[in-house]
């Protein structure tokens, strides 16, 4: 733990298991496809410190893992907040 780039931290932390990065439409919670597109960073920090604190209409609640901050230093979760917002689909391809 320390200076993971995101790309390896999508994997540590399993996110891929759940969400979808490489092409939009959900498969357990929503694609980050195309989050930086719907998402700004402040709701993106938010999901990822407190995954309980927002619904997102149409998944199931409780399924994030609530300590994926606790799973990261600091700049690894800055980084990674900065790469999912620049996350637009279509537009970054």
């Amino acid at each position: 733990m320390g200076d993971r780039p995101p790309e390896q931290l999508i994997n540590d932390l399993a996110c891929v298991g759940c969400h979808k990065l490489d092409t939009p439409g959900p498969l357990v919670g929503p694609s980050l496809w195309d989050v930086g597109a719907r998402r700004d960073e402040a709701y993106i920090r938010q999901k990822i410190l407190n995954p309980q604190s927002i619904h997102v209409e149409g998944f199931p609640a409780g399924v994030m893992p609530q300590d994926l901050a606790q799973r990261m230093s600091g700049l690894e979760f800055e980084r990674l907040v900065q790469w999912l917002e620049a996350h637009k689909g279509a537009q970054t391809q």
